[in-house]
């Protein structure tokens, strides 16, 4: 089985993140590298991560707001041939890496995501949800416009380079793009049926499950029927450090040039 390199972007996930790196720190089978690429958190984030230093092989980057952008900066440091982006709100089963890095390699996959584990304890409704969108998911695997999740992408990183990575610009959608793009130019994507991964259910609770299902909604009409044309867009700032958050002067400085 390859090596996996875990690229994970950050940006205020204090108590999330912690609980996905323990889970990491938990596997049967261990990643070569943890990549965090934090996007100057306010909170206690940064905090939470150093209490793996000395359990995880981690590698830690600071750099200006945007999924896309710290994806692609996470992706550049990485050393493995395969790279598994993680949402830091996501937690793995301990045999995670090991059933879903055999499967990948035995099926001779470019790029995979996986099924949303349904947990029991959640209200119904949000049972039902989850199983809802697992469906819909696998519905689109086999077709020339996936459904690429981006709470877990697992991709060969020659594919990533070739694609040239993710758009930055996109604000929404970016994660569906980043594999349709790859299975245009000729790559193998699928669902893993080996493993789940568990998802928090945080945006239900922010932004209500009503506003979530429309976002989704106009996300999914964008993609399938307007090839995101009309995807939300941002400009991305590219900023370095190490847990160096900036001035307030610096970053005027930068959102003026």
């Amino acid at each position: 089985m390859s090596q996996i390199s875990i690229v994970i972007p950050t940006y205020n996930e204090e108590g999330f993140i912690e609980r996905l790196l323990e889970s990491i720190a938990r596997q049967t089978v261990q990643p070569k590298e943890v990549i965090i690429v934090d996007s100057f958190s306010e909170d206690k984030t940064c905090d939470d991560i150093k209490k793996y230093v000395n359990t995880l092989p981690l590698t830690c980057i600071s750099v200006g707001r945007g999924i896309g952008l710290a994806r692609n900066i996470g992706a550049m440091a990485a050393t493995s041939d395969v790279i598994l982006f993680l949402d830091s709100d996501v937690e793995l089963q301990p045999t995670f890496l090991e059933d879903a890095g055999s499967e990948f390699e035995q099926r001779e996959l470019d790029l995979a995501s996986a099924h949303f584990y349904v947990d029991p304890d959640l209200p119904k409704v949000d049972r039902i949800g989850t199983k809802a969108f697992n469906w819909y998911q696998a519905s689109f695997q086999y077709s020339k416009n996936p459904m690429g999740s981006g709470f877990c992408i697992f991709v060969k990183k020659e594919w990533h380079r070739r694609i040239k990575g993710f758009n930055v610009e996109f604000r929404h959608s970016e994660d569906h793009d980043y594999v349709k793009r790859a299975v245009e130019n000729g790559a193998v994507f699928r669902l893993l049926k080996s493993v789940r991964f568990k998802l928090s259910h945080r945006r239900y609770m922010h932004d209500g499950r009503f506003n979530i299902l429309s976002l989704y909604t106009k996300a999914e009409i964008n993609r399938i029927f307007f090839n995101y044309k009309y995807a939300p867009r941002e400009q991305a700032l590219y900023n370095f450090g190490v847990f160096t958050k900036p001035s307030k002067n610096k970053r005027k400085s930068a959102q003026t040039s």
